[in-house]
């Protein structure tokens, strides 16, 4: 959301006067005022869903869906949205340097969505996808639990505040984001991947996969796992314990399906789809993935006005607005009435048209079963695509294609003709993702490069360049455009 777009409501004060013109004038400023808050609580209500009495509607939560044709139904459904964590502008919090920010009120709204994606999977991994807030009473491991939660998002410098806004911002300069610069759905992903690399090193449930160029691909995931068991091992084995390492090996690599990992896998994708608008077409495979058991919802929204969707109806998103500015809690001192300021019942509904073509999907998987379930769930929605005729939102394949050895001949003709052919690869295991259609991809292939930015001297921008203006996209040079 721009800095200069809040809305500010002023009371009109008149003072009586004896002449019959002042007192019209003074009359007429109520019906003015009163006219512009009608319209303005108009526009509010317009973008709240609303369930009309004798009707019966479908509303789906990440994979639950909602059978509405009572209020016991509408009350069961605000429930399941208000135990969502809600994390929004806060005001009043320590200093962000060198600019003395206290508040991110007008450039925060994309890191508050990207909490509120990170919150949602730390309270998937610890209570379950089906958990409520009512769960909390009178269940101390649990209250204890919600807490630290919290206190991992809570907005100070402090070391065990992993998710703060004081530490994406940190991130984000490693990036070249100045604070008080707005994140996009790509950058803020970077920025999680690093902060759970240190939350993870420091004894985090949660390690990450960010996918770039909208391919997931699997021996990536698995050096991940085995990473992280070669850490537990080497744990166990400073304990006393003794680690076979072809047991590690084997749980890196097998397709058996294990109960549970010890720490969860959070998959985000950022995707653009389409160039200057939301492309309609990828409805519903949108629907689809939002549907899935291990989907976390998207961040996106529209133009510099981030929001967390978590559902879909017929007709709209259902999501999460960050753009209400409110206090900073002390988590060590929190009440019952401040902790409540995490939490929304309030359901918005936005049109499909009005997406924003950037977004972040995210997806967690707690077990290597997960895992097979959404490779399996997202090669099958490939005909979901072929059906619409549009390239598929993203991929599944076993490994990244390695770049050209030197000295190979390469030819952009040959890779042109592949592409305009429309042939899908003959070998099914290894599923050509829609970015190797584009002369981004194949530099990008040529450099060898793991990142999202292409070399500076395949880029129009270069240093002598008018830097980019605030707010302004600078992230299309970032994405593979679908």
């Amino acid at each position: 959301m721009s800095r200069n777009s809040h809305v500010t409501i002023t009371s009109c004060v008149a003072s009586s006067s004896s002449s019959s013109s002042q007192r019209t004038r003074v009359s007429a400023a109520p019906s003015f005022a009163s006219r512009g808050l009608a319209i303005l609580a108009r526009a509010l209500w317009m973008n709240q869903w609303s369930w009309v009495d004798g009707t019966v509607s479908e509303v789906w939560v990440f994979d639950e869906m909602f059978r509405i044709s009572s209020d016991t139904d509408v009350k069961d459904l605000k429930s399941r949205f208000a135990s969502i964590f809600w994390c929004t502008y806060r005001k009043n919090f320590t200093a962000i340097p060198p600019r003395g920010l206290t508040s991110d009120s007008g450039w925060g709204c994309m890191i508050r969505s990207c909490q509120m994606m990170l919150a949602t999977a730390f309270q998937r991994h610890f209570f379950g996808k089906r958990w409520l807030r009512v769960h909390l009473r009178d269940n101390r491991s649990s209250t204890l639990r919600y807490l630290q939660i919290l206190k991992w998002f809570g907005d100070s410098p402090l070391s065990e505040c992993f998710y703060s806004i004081h530490r994406m911002v940190e991130v984000g300069k490693m990036l070249g984001k100045s604070p008080g610069d707005w994140f996009g759905p790509a950058s803020i992903a970077r920025v999680a991947r690093t902060l759970i690399a240190r939350h993870s090193a420091a004894g985090g449930p949660i390690v990450s996969y960010v996918v770039d160029g909208g391919a997931i691909y699997l021996e990536e995931i698995n050096d991940i796992m085995r990473a992280v068991r070669l850490d537990e091992c080497e744990q166990n084995r400073k304990s006393g314990d003794v680690v076979d390492l072809d047991d590690v090996d084997a749980d890196a690599n097998s397709s058996v399906s294990h109960p549970r990992w010890s720490r969860s896998l959070l998959i985000i994708v950022p995707l653009r789809l389409g160039i200057d608008a939301f492309n309609t077409d990828y409805v519903e495979p949108l629907r689809c993935l939002m549907q899935l058991p291990q989907s976390l919802g998207f961040i996106g929204g529209s133009p510099h006005h981030s929001l967390y969707f978590v559902g879909h109806t017929e007709k709209g998103l259902l999501y999460l607005d960050p753009h209400t500015t409110q206090c900073t809690v002390d988590i060590r001192r929190a009440s019952v009435s401040t902790l409540n300021t995490y939490h929304c019942s309030t359901i918005r509904v936005m049109a499909w048209r009005r997406l924003d073509p950037s977004l972040a999907f995210g997806f967690l998987c707690a077990s290597r079963s997960d895992l097979a379930s959404l490779t399996s769930s997202l090669r099958r929605l490939r005909s979901v695509s072929r059906a619409k005729k549009i390239l598929p939102i993203m991929s599944v394949q076993d490994r990244r294609p390695r770049p050209p050895a030197l000295g190979t001949a390469f030819s952009f003709e040959s890779c042109d003709s592949r592409a305009s052919s429309g042939r899908e690869p003959e070998d099914a295991t290894s599923e050509t993702a829609s970015s190797s259609k584009t002369v981004a991809t194949i530099l990008r292939r040529i450099h060898g490069g793991r990142g999202n930015r292409l070399p500076s001297s395949t880029t129009k921008r270069t240093a002598s360049s008018s830097p980019v203006k605030d707010g302004e996209r600078s992230e299309l040079d970032e994405w593979t455009v679908l």
